[in-house]
């Protein structure tokens, strides 16, 4: 048995939301004998009739009130299907997961996640926890879609987007240097350090150049760990301005290093033979800029 086709559910539609054949027929950019034969062919295909016609006037029968909502879905469900297609097609839409560390996620990623979905509501964010030392493996392997960490030197099919420098901080218990907001890697040098991964030692190493030796020092990857050490005195940690935000929850102190200032890149990874390139890359660009901008704001 013959179907009701598209163009069929258009024209019931058309009809009953502007009771006229002849506006009907502009909106739909045809002609009124065209849209009434249209018309006809949709009730012959029913089996009833849809409409009332007078010189004056055009209104739904009963039975075509009772089809007229199931008409509309039809039509209002085409266009959804033709604006996801023109979406897909405009790397507008798909759903990506970012892996960071738990640092990061806890600072400042959740919120980034959340800017960039509102920005670019057709493409869904999830966040994934990983280990900084591991993070551009983990993104190799597929694990994730596009990561977010310290610069590293980036191995082959990893493109890299630098976000914004970060200066570091020394975190002390609470009860120790007082309210000072500077403190000189002279003063730390010596003391028990803990880093988030090992690759962050050999960058501040390279920035002090020499000058100073860390001797002393341990690697702790979870940021909640490190600082319950630090608030119970059993060392001093060292990490990216952003930490300040889940700090305040401990009894600790984040002090500014300087003389010199060693810097932290913030960077988004993404692996160039992922599928979907364009709205990867699109997204990546959108949430590096969030990123910034939270991070700016919390400075």
């Amino acid at each position: 048995m013959p179907e009701l086709s598209l163009r069929h559910y258009k024209a019931i539609v058309a009809v009953a939301e502007l009771r006229s054949f002849t506006l009907a027929a502009h909106r739909l950019c045809v002609s009124v004998p065209a849209l009434s034969k249209t018309v006809r062919e949709a009730e012959d295909l029913v089996g009833f009739a849809l409409f009332e016609r007078s010189p004056k006037s055009v209104a739904l029968t009963a039975q075509g009130e009772i089809l007229r909502p199931a008409a509309r879905d039809v039509v209002l469900a085409h266009q959804r299907s033709t604006d996801s297609a023109a979406a897909i097609r405009d790397n507008r839409l798909g759903a990506l997961r970012v892996g960071g560390t738990q640092l990061a996620n806890a600072s400042f990623l959740l919120p980034a996640v959340r800017l960039c979905m509102q920005r670019r509501p057709g493409v869904q964010l999830s966040l994934v926890d990983h280990d900084a030392e591991t993070l551009q493996d983990a993104l190799l392997r597929g694990a994730f879609d596009l990561a977010v960490g310290p610069r590293r030197a980036a191995g082959a099919g990893i493109e890299t987007l630098d976000i914004c420098d970060m200066p570091l901080y020394f975190v002390a218990p609470r009860t120790e240097f007082g309210a000072r907001a500077r403190i000189a890697w002279t003063e730390v040098i010596g003391k028990p350090l803990i880093f988030m991964d090992s690759r962050a030692v050999l960058h501040v190493m390279h920035y002090l150049d020499r000058r100073f030796v860390l001797d002393d020092w341990r690697v702790i990857g979870s940021a909640t760990t490190a600082l319950s050490v630090v608030e119970n005195h059993g060392g001093y940690m060292v990490s990216a301005g952003y930490a300040r935000k889940i700090a305040r929850g401990y009894a600790v102190r984040c002090i500014r290093l300087v003389e010199p200032e060693v810097r932290m890149t913030l960077s988004l990874y993404f692996a160039t033979a992922a599928p979907a390139q364009q709205m990867l890359r699109a997204a990546a660009q959108e949430l590096a800029g969030c990123i910034a901008q939270l991070l700016r704001d919390q400075d």
